[in-house]
């Protein structure tokens, strides 16, 4: 069976572009046509109006010559003669034209031919009439003059101009009218060729938004999504190169989705493999704190020498002592480790439920949480109003909580302590976000650390708090699960900056209801991540 070939992006936008380039050449080729036959039928129309110009001009002329002839005849003055032979000689030249002008008519060039005869004639009359005149033969010039064929002669004349002149004027119309049809076609044309090219236009549109610019919309939110560690939008439909690259974008997400899982539950299973060595650890550590002291014991009694005695216990001192003391160390370590790689492994698996979260009731509760830790060290805490967000009221307490525990864990002994919470408009966050921040006058992040502050297991102050480097990642996996984000601005020596991004609270959400949603952190009824407890873990700095 033959495979179809399927239409990449390239053949779809010439497609696109090639129909109205086509249509345009249609409405191109009709507008030239129709102004063609436009220029035609104006051409004809002063055709018309050179014809009656002509014929009218030749009725003039020979109108004046008789004219001038009589007068001749009757005054005898030389004038008349002038004026004659000034006008003889235009006569035939009209006719002429008027006989070049008709030729494309065969009925009205014959009657042209018929007048021009009939003029001809007369002209040769006139002539005749003019030469007695001027050689003094006045008698018979005049005889001439009385003669009535002559005059019957141009009557004739003058009314087949008139019937020429009728039949132009009944052209003149026709072509006029002709000339007004082909401007109001034109005119249709111009209008159609306007409309459908908006029409086009809109189609063009209305195509490249749904081949190409949707798509890449979606395209680029998936990959914002991708960053963020968010679900992605349906497949594109389609096989050209942006389904093919949506199709990776999905293969992607699942592959990292799938990764994501796999490390947790490899966290969650290492975990849980190393308790059991770490108990028997602890157990036979106090196996040998209980043997020491039994030792200790022995060697008390009054039948050990002094010698052996003194011996022994330099070597408890000297040796049981540290290595007793250097296990436990190692397995209290060894436990924290374990239980913050716990931590790290259920912040990915605990699902939340989001709804409006009242920050401010949430921030006075983590504030209440360390009040003790603030009067010990003497710290100001000050928070301002904090509109509410869109997330997981545990999750969201527990962030503040960490925050603030990991201000008052690094404040600089040499100044009062200040810690700050607020909100504050910033660009570094995305719209329908709210910037959160937890600010404090402490020791301040180096910038060479500072590009490690949300990496697990990283402290930039081990000396100064115990812990295990693991709560600001927590941080940032908790904000980002909640579709926000985490970040922090520092100077050494003057203090840090916590800054946390969540969504808005959704305008069609429900009023907030305190007296639940503190009912509900108490309880430990939420799903957000260890709900029930608030830990102030000290950070990793």
């Amino acid at each position: 069976m033959r495979m179809r070939k399927s239409v990449g992006m390239f053949e779809t936008g010439l497609a696109i572009l090639a129909i109205p380039f086509l249509l345009q050449l249609v409405f191109l080729a009709a507008l030239w046509k129709s102004q063609a036959d436009s220029v035609e039928a104006q051409r004809w129309v002063i055709h018309t109006k050179d014809v009656i110009a002509k014929a009218e001009t030749a009725s003039r002329l020979i109108t004046e010559a008789q004219v001038h002839v009589r007068g001749l005849i009757v005054t005898g003055d030389p004038a008349m003669s002038a004026a004659y032979l000034e006008t003889a000689p235009r006569i035939p030249v009209a006719l002429s034209e008027l006989h070049d002008l008709v030729s494309d008519n065969r009925e009205q060039q014959a009657q042209a031919d018929a007048i021009i005869r009939k003029i001809h004639s007369f002209s040769a009359w006139l002539a005749e009439k003019h030469r007695l005149a001027r050689a003094g033969r006045k008698a018979e010039a005049t005889a001439m003059l009385r003669d009535p064929a002559p005059h019957r002669a141009l009557d004739g004349i003058r009314e087949d101009i008139k019937t020429f002149l009728g039949e132009e004027e009944r052209l003149d119309q026709f072509r006029r009218e002709r000339l007004r049809r082909m401007g109001e076609r034109q005119y249709r044309y111009l209008v159609a060729g306007a409309g459908i090219s908006l029409v086009v236009c809109l189609a063009m549109m209305a195509a490249f938004s749904r081949s190409f610019a949707g798509r890449i919309a979606i395209m680029n939110a998936n990959a914002t999504r991708l960053a963020e560690g968010k679900p992605l939008a349906d497949p594109l439909g389609g096989s050209d190169e942006l389904s093919r690259l949506d199709a990776a974008f999905h293969g992607m997400a699942g592959a990292l989705a799938e990764k994501d899982q796999e490390n947790e539950m490899f966290i969650y299973s290492v975990s849980h493999d190393l308790r059991s060595p770490l108990v028997n650890l602890q157990g036979f550590s106090k196996e040998l704190s209980m043997t020491r002291a039994d030792l200790r014991t022995a060697l008390n009694r009054p039948d050990v020498p002094a010698e052996a005695r003194r011996q022994v216990e330099t070597l408890l001192q000297r040796e049981m002592d540290p290595s007793i003391q250097f296990i436990q160390s190692a397995v209290t370590r060894m436990s924290a480790i374990i239980d913050s790689l716990l931590r790290l492994s259920r912040a990915g698996r605990v699902v939340y439920r989001r709804q409006v979260v009242d920050v401010q009731q949430t921030v006075g509760r983590a504030v209440e949480a360390i009040r003790s830790t603030t009067a010990e060290r003497g710290a100001e805490v000050i928070v301002h109003d904090l509109p509410p967000a869109w997330g997981d009221p545990t999750a969201v307490e527990q962030m503040f909580a960490n925050l603030l525990a990991n201000a008052l864990a690094y404040l600089d002994p040499g100044r009062p302590a200040r810690v700050e919470v607020g909100t504050r408009e910033d660009e570094a966050s995305k719209p329908g976000m709210i910037t959160y921040y937890v600010k404090d006058n402490g020791l301040g992040i180096p910038r060479a650390h500072q590009s490690k502050l949300f990496v697990a297991f990283q402290r930039l102050h081990p000396t100064v708090a115990p812990g295990e480097g693991i709560g600001l990642a927590l941080v940032k996996r908790m904000a980002e699960r909640q579709g926000g984000k985490v970040w922090a601005e520092s100077e050494e020596g003057q203090g840090s900056t916590f800054l946390v991004a969540l969504p808005t609270a959704r305008t069609d959400s429900p009023k907030i209801d305190r007296a639940a949603a503190a009912a509900t952190t108490q309880n430990g009824n939420g799903n957000g991540l260890l709900a029930g407890e608030i830990h102030a873990w000290p950070l990793n700095r």
